[in-house]
C-alpha cells in the first residue's frame, strides 16, 4: 500500500509542477529521452565489444567465408573480383564513351 501512495504523491507533485511550470514536462520529457539514448548506448556497447564471444564468432565466420570463397574463385581461374562490375565494359581512363 506504501507503493500506491508514493506513486500517487510523485504524480500529484509533478501535476502541481507542470500548472506552476510548463518547463518541468519539457525537462521530464529532456530526461526520457536521455534515459532511452543511455540504454541504447549501453546496448550497442555491449554488442559490438570485442569481447562479446558471439560478435567475435560471426565475424571471425564471416572472414572464413569470404577468404574461402575468394580462394576458391583464384584457383578456379576467374575471380569474381577481377570482373567488370557494372556498366559498359568498353570504358577507358574510367568514363564511358558519351563523357568523353
Amino acid at each position: 500500500m506504501t507503493y500506491y501512495y508514493t506513486v500517487v504523491t510523485l504524480l500529484f507533485v509533478v501535476v502541481v509542477a507542470s500548472i506552476l511550470d510548463p518547463k518541468v514536462l519539457y525537462y521530464i520529457n529532456l530526461k526520457v529521452q536521455f534515459g532511452i539514448l543511455n540504454i541504447k548506448r549501453l546496448y550497442w556497447m555491449f554488442i559490438l565489444h570485442p569481447r562479446n564471444v558471439f560478435t567475435t564468432w560471426s565475424i571471425n565466420r564471416r572472414i572464413t567465408r569470404l577468404t574461402k570463397l575468394l580462394q576458391d574463385e583464384l584457383d578456379n581461374g576467374n575471380p569474381a573480383i577481377m570482373r567488370p562490375r557494372m556498366g559498359n565494359s568498353n570504358k577507358s581512363n574510367g568514363r564511358s564513351e558519351t563523357h568523353k
